[in-house]
């Protein structure tokens, strides 16, 4: 076994503030929850953990874990790997800088535990996602997705629509999700109804002893507005391609930056709509606004609502100057929060809109020809 290096002994460790523990089929498992890692400790492990409260070298530690288990030539190979599943942590690493900026979370660790894990999934790709889906249609009887509840021997009551909803009506029987965009670009005016439906401030509501509240034309808990947009532009009249910020109270974008060299679809899902659409909305949620008022961890799911209603405006609105949209949270949120310098974990990226008019002469299926013919291949049994 190799001797450690000076650079390697001086080495500062100490275990992570985010571990927790559980005991599945009488083992102990820890897990890193802002890493996503997990290992098998025994416990004389954990009891070491739980007494070391400061930075210690790596020969420290080493130590510890020979006194642990004399008859290991691989103390040092265990410290390593410790370190590299999450459950220690180096001093100025990138974790570390990631676990002092998460001491401001203010939500309960069950709420943190949900924000990391969602935050870190890895979306398939099309090809991947239509192997899963076959073998599921395959393997599975197919469901039911809608309920009629009409029995012979009950007496239901129709309600029927007002006239005065028909317009409504007409509106909304225009919003479908739409994947296949054309090369026509979007007016900008268009993008700055879009954005204002959802975001845009249209009142404030002064009440005495509270803040003043910025109304939308969407509901928000406790009218606090926590939302902010950010827009990839790609095809829009009058707008040079790159990222966009949205301010909300005047119906106005800057540019912070341009776009990715990389293809849109790796940040949303690997979903080819979104390289192919004229702008893509993000709606980023400012959680140390939602927590001001709401320290409770409902408050999250709260946050998840609102994101809806924010992107049902957008997509009516949409619908009703004939351009096309579709929602998806299959969003990467660390690399997008670097393109838009977000602060972790203060803010978050919860769910993205995209925007184009529609291509004509494509099929309107989801899946291209190509995942549509192996869907079928694998439904009718072959491998």
């Amino acid at each position: 076994m190799r001797e450690p290096t000076e650079k390697e002994s001086c080495v500062l460790i100490r275990p992570s503030k985010h571990l927790s523990l559980r005991l599945e089929e009488g083992r102990y498992i820890a897990q890193n929850h802002l890493v996503g890692q997990e290992r098998v400790l025994p416990i004389s492990v954990i009891t070491l953990l739980a007494s070391i409260t400061d930075f210690i070298s790596t020969d420290t530690m080493s130590e510890h874990l020979k006194k642990l288990f004399p008859q290991s030539l691989v103390t040092r190979d265990a410290v390593a790997e410790l370190t590299k599943s999450g459950i220690l942590v180096k001093k100025q690493s990138e974790l570390h800088v990631q676990e002092e900026r998460f001491n401001e979370w203010v939500w309960s660790r069950e709420a943190a535990k949900h924000f990391l894990a969602t935050r870190r999934v890895r979306w398939m790709k099309e090809s991947v996602e239509v192997e899963a889906f076959g073998k599921l249609l395959r393997t599975q009887e197919l469901p039911s997705l809608w309920d009629d509840v009409t029995a012979e021997n009950e007496s239901w009551e129709a309600l029927g629509v007002h006239i005065g909803a028909r317009e409504t009506f007409n509106l909304l029987k225009e919003r479908r999700s739409l994947r296949q965009f054309s090369n026509d670009p979007i007016a900008s005016e268009a993008l700055g109804a879009i954005l204002s439906a959802g975001l845009g401030i249209q009142k404030f509501l002064k009440l005495p002893l509270r803040p003043t509240y910025p109304l939308r034309f969407s509901p928000s808990p406790g009218g606090l507005n926590v939302f902010t947009g950010y827009i990839f532009v790609k095809n829009v009249s009058n707008l040079s391609p790159g990222i966009y910020r949205y301010n909300a109270l005047r119906n106005q974008v800057l540019k912070i930056g341009e776009l990715p060299d990389l293809p849109l679809s790796y940040l949303f899902g690997n979903q080819t709509w979104a390289d192919e659409a004229s702008a893509v909305c993000l709606l980023i949620a400012n959680y140390k606004r939602m927590a001001w008022k709401y320290s409770d961890q409902s408050a999250f799911n709260s946050l998840l609502i609102e994101s809806g209603h924010i992107a049902q405006n957008m997509m009516v609105c949409a619908a009703s100057l004939s351009v096309g949209s579709v929602p998806t949270n299959a969003v990467a949120q660390a690399e997008l929060e670097q393109y838009l310098s977000l602060t972790f974990p203060h803010h978050a990226v919860l769910y993205a809109l995209a925007f184009g008019h529609e291509d004509m002469t494509r099929s309107k299926d989801h899946y291209s020809s190509a995942s549509l013919l192996r869907l079928k291949e694998i439904v009718g049994g072959a491998t």
